[in-house]
């Protein structure tokens, strides 16, 4: 090897030296920066979206409460609704399917749901901008968030049966959800007789045998109450309905009652 490329070699080999001392000392100064915490992590993209959540909710929430651009008029009792297909269609097969064929509605632009309780109405509307569960009054978003574990509800068990039926008949499987989610939690911590009694009938009429889930927590919550089916009230408000019968099912499916007491039980 003649001078040159030794003197090349020699300074190839002292660079590497060098960039590899320079590295270590860098971990060695991070290492001991971080020695005995955590370091932070910087998480744009996280950050990046939960502001894009927080500016699609605001401007969901401007459009409901403006109208702006709407191209669809829903109309229950007094209660007139701007909204617009884009947000409403995706979320219920029903005003999709309203709105996407030549139905009436497609072509007047403007929908009448006359025999629909307006409470419900006014929960499922707000539903479908802020995915919650809120009629728009100004303690509603306060008192009974869409989150679990709210500690109040300013609804009672009849509206919820009845938010539950509505989601049903427009197709709505995240309200249907939020309902019965609001139901449970609600029968589990107090149950008023007479609101329980309404919504039970409500949840054995507002919606089809084949649509179990309300009907079900309506069961498990009388097999926690068992009293109730010694009140004269609920068993005339009852009679004709599957509750009986669903509720020996469902005792008998726990373990709690043997076939041959069934003749005794109802």
């Amino acid at each position: 090897m003649d001078s040159r490329s030794r003197a090349s070699t020699a300074t190839a080999s002292g660079n590497s030296s060098k960039g590899a001392s320079l590295e270590a000392r860098r971990n060695i100064g991070n290492a001991r920066r971080g020695a005995g915490k955590d370091v932070p992590k910087f998480d744009g993209t996280s950050i990046a979206i939960s502001e894009l959540q927080s500016s699609i909710s605001r401007l969901s929430n401007s459009l409901f409460n403006s109208g702006l651009y709407s191209d669809l008029t829903v109309i229950c009792g007094d209660d007139k609704y701007l909204v617009h297909k884009a947000v409403i269609c995706p979320r219920s097969t029903f005003f999709e399917g309203a709105c996407r064929h030549n139905f009436k509605e497609a072509i007047t632009g403007e929908i009448n749901l006359p025999a629909d309780d307006p409470t419900a109405v006014k929960i499922m509307m707000n539903h479908f901008y802020n995915l919650n569960y809120s009629d728009g009054s100004a303690t509603t978003s306060e008192t009974d968030p869409a989150l679990p574990g709210d500690k109040t509800s300013k609804f009672s068990l009849l509206v919820h049966a009845k938010v539950y039926s509505l989601a049903e008949k427009y197709g709505i499987a995240s309200l249907k959800k939020l309902a019965v989610d609001k139901f449970e939690r609600q029968a589990r911590k107090e149950l008023d007789g007479e609101d329980f009694l309404e919504a039970a009938v409500e949840a054995y009429t507002g919606t089809v045998q084949a649509d179990r889930e309300l009907r079900d927590e309506v069961v498990r919550t009388i097999t926690l109450h068992m009293d109730v089916l010694k009140q004269e009230s609920f068993r005339e408000a009852t009679s004709g309905l599957d509750i009986g019968v669903d509720v020996l099912v469902y005792l008998k499916e726990q373990g709690r009652i043997r076939s041959s007491d069934w003749a005794n039980r109802w």
